[in-house]
C-alpha cells in the first residue's frame, strides 16, 4: 500500500466569469485552489495579479453613505490581509503630500517582491479639507470640518488602496 500523502492547507477563491457566453468555456473552472506564496519573491507578477484580481469576499468591504448614495468598499485594512497573504513582503511609501487651498494630494508607491525582481505601481489620492456649502438664496457661505476621519488619512487610504487596484485588488466585483 502506499503511504498517504502529505496535504498543504490550500485556499479556495472563486473565480466568476466575466466573458461572453461563449468565451466562458475558455475561461479556469469556477472554484480554483490557490497555494499563497510562502516566501517574498516566490511569485511572478502575473501570479500575484492573477490572485489579487479575483472577487473579494463581503465580508472584507464595508459600506458608506456618501451624497445620499450607499457605497461599497475595501478599507485600507482588508487590502493589508490581502496583500499580506498573496504578496508577502510588499511594501508602501508615500511619495509626497501637496496641499491646495480646498484639498490635500497624497502620491504613493506600492511595491511588491517577485521572482522578477520588485514591481511597483504609483497612485494618487485626494480628499476635501473643509466642506464648503453656499445658500443658493441667501449667498452665505459656510465652511465645516470634514465629517469622518482627517483629509490626510483618508487620501492616503485612498492612494494606497487606488496602487492596490492598479495591481487587479478589487478590480473584479465583490461577490
Amino acid at each position: 500500500m502506499n503511504a498517504p500523502a502529505q496535504i498543504k492547507p490550500k485556499t479556495i477563491l472563486a473565480a466568476v466569469p466575466t466573458a461572453a457566453p461563449q468565451q466562458i468555456a475558455q475561461q479556469p473552472p469556477i472554484a480554483e485552489i490557490i497555494t499563497p506564496p510562502s516566501r517574498p519573491g516566490e511569485w511572478t507578477i502575473a501570479q500575484i495579479i492573477t490572485a489579487l484580481s479575483r472577487p473579494l469576499p463581503k465580508s472584507i468591504t464595508a459600506t458608506r453613505n456618501q451624497g445620499g448614495k450607499q457605497l461599497t468598499f475595501v478599507p485600507w485594512h482588508s487590502v493589508n490581509r490581502v496583500l499580506d497573504k498573496y504578496a508577502i513582503g510588499w511594501s508602501w511609501q508615500v511619495l509626497s503630500v501637496t496641499l491646495s487651498a480646498d484639498r490635500v494630494f497624497v502620491a504613493g508607491r506600492l511595491t511588491i517582491p517577485t521572482c522578477d525582481g520588485d514591481v511597483s505601481r504609483d497612485a494618487i489620492g485626494t480628499e476635501e479639507l473643509k466642506e464648503v456649502k453656499t445658500d443658493l438664496k441667501t449667498g452665505e457661505v459656510t465652511i465645516k470640518e470634514r465629517a469622518y476621519g482627517d483629509p490626510s488619512s483618508n487620501a492616503e487610504s485612498m492612494c494606497f488602496r487606488r496602487a492596490a487596484a492598479r495591481f487587479g485588488l478589487g478590480a473584479v466585483s465583490i461577490r
